[in-house]
């Protein structure tokens, strides 16, 4: 069967259907499947990119939205897993990325390195490029 996706802002909805394209049914009716829009969300940030890209786009909201962000790819990869490979105890992750939280950078390099990533630092876009060669000769 093939499902045809219809979302909403909390839910989604799969209608299932035939190989012919009819609704598949039951006693007359389409059969659904429902989803909460948390489970989704946690589903797509076991992909890495899709995760990355959730997470840079947090960073650039601010530092709650990333470390938020942050605890959510964390429980999508099974919180208690993250802290293990972090080396970190479970209660001290979920303490670090609550909303008194305040990690370390040594907490945030541990936990994205056992999600499997890292930090990077880059320009701004409005930053205009310095000719190093200039700047060496004038010195």
């Amino acid at each position: 069967m093939k499902g045809l996706l219809i979302s909403s802002s909390s839910r989604r909805t799969v209608i299932y259907m035939s190989q012919t394209g009819a609704p598949a049914s039951r006693r007359g009716h389409a059969t659904t499947k429902t989803s909460s829009y948390r489970h989704s969300l946690l589903t797509a940030l076991l992909d890495p990119v899709e995760a990355s890209a959730y997470l840079n786009a947090a960073l650039e909201d601010s530092p709650e939205a990333f470390l938020k962000a942050l605890k959510n790819v964390a429980q999508a990869r099974t919180m208690a897993q993250v802290a293990k490979e972090a080396g970190i105890q479970r209660e001290t992750l979920y303490r670090a990325f609550s909303e008194q939280g305040n990690p370390t950078f040594e907490t945030l390099s541990s936990v994205l390195g056992a999600l499997g990533m890292k930090l990077s630092i880059a320009p701004n876009d409005s930053t205009i490029p310095m000719n190093l060669t200039a700047t060496a000769k004038s010195a």
